[in-house]
């Protein structure tokens, strides 16, 4: 795999992208379950969702991969020894904005968010939970 090895470094370098990843894919799949919540198919949902935070999403990958690059000029042993974290930095959020942009919306575009949907046990006791968190702790006066 282009001349590297799985080893600590390359380990390390996927875990500091894993955060970026997660966080990518939650923004996508939040808006796009917004967006069907309000109403919408759940195409128009995952269309209309990518489309208003692709963007941030495309720019916030891009950051981390630019602050990354320098690391693959470092010369000597050092750069030898620190390479394989930019290397997999990049790759890991390239892949992942593909699978973010692309794959993700398509499967999300079959989920039935719409308030005729009626979810099985688990989900509609998390839409409970989800409400009384949303309304904040009742206040009781002495």
């Amino acid at each position: 795999m282009m001349g590297m090895s799985i080893n600590m470094i390359s380990l390390f370098g996927f875990i500091l992208a894993i955060g970026i990843v997660v966080d990518n894919a939650i923004v996508i799949s939040e808006k796009i379950y917004t967006e069907g919540e309000s109403g919408k198919t759940p195409m128009q949902a995952a269309v209309q969702g990518v489309q208003r935070v692709a963007v941030p999403v495309i720019f916030s990958a891009l950051t981390t991969i630019v602050a990354f690059t320098p690391l693959l000029q470092l010369p000597g042993v050092l750069g030898k020894f620190l390479g394989d974290i930019p290397t997999v930095v990049i790759i890991v959020l390239t892949l992942s904005l593909l699978q973010a942009l692309l794959v993700l919306p398509r499967n999300l575009s079959r989920l039935d968010v719409s308030p005729s949907y009626r979810p099985v046990l688990p989900l509609r006791i998390l839409g409970v939970v989800r409400k009384r968190y949303r309304r904040g702790p009742a206040m009781v006066h002495p």
